[in-house]
C-alpha cells in the first residue's frame, strides 16, 4: 500500500469505545505495546538506525543508559496518563 492510498478497514467496522482489545497472549494492546519484548525490538531497530539526535541531544548509544535510569518513570507516567514528550525536530527538504 502506498501512503497516497486511504486505508482500508479490514474489519467492516470501525473500533468501538469500550471494545476490548486482545492480543494472542491474552495481553491488552497497551500490555502488548509496553512488553520488554516489543520495547526491546524498538530499541534495537532505534540503534541499528543510528539516527542523528533529537531536540534533546541524545545520541542513539546513550539511550540504553538513559532508559536505564529513567524507564521507571516514564512508564509511570504513560500508566498515569501524564507523559509529555518533548517535540520532535523538525527537517525542512528542499
Amino acid at each position: 500500500m502506498s501512503p497516497s492510498m486511504p486505508a482500508v478497514e479490514r474489519s467492516g467496522r470501525s473500533a468501538r469505545i469500550g471494545d476490548s482489545v486482545f492480543g494472542a497472549e491474552g495481553l491488552s494492546l497497551w500490555e502488548q505495546m509496553l512488553s520488554a519484548q516489543n520495547l526491546g525490538r524498538a530499541l534495537k531497530r532505534v540503534e541499528s538506525n543510528r539516527g542523528a539526535p533529537g531536540v534533546d541531544g541524545l545520541a542513539t548509544h546513550e539511550l540504553r543508559g538513559w532508559l536505564r535510569q529513567h524507564w521507571g518513570q516514564v512508564r509511570a507516567a504513560l500508566d498515569a496518563g501524564t507523559y509529555q514528550p518533548q517535540p520532535v525536530r523538525r527537517v525542512v527538504i528542499p
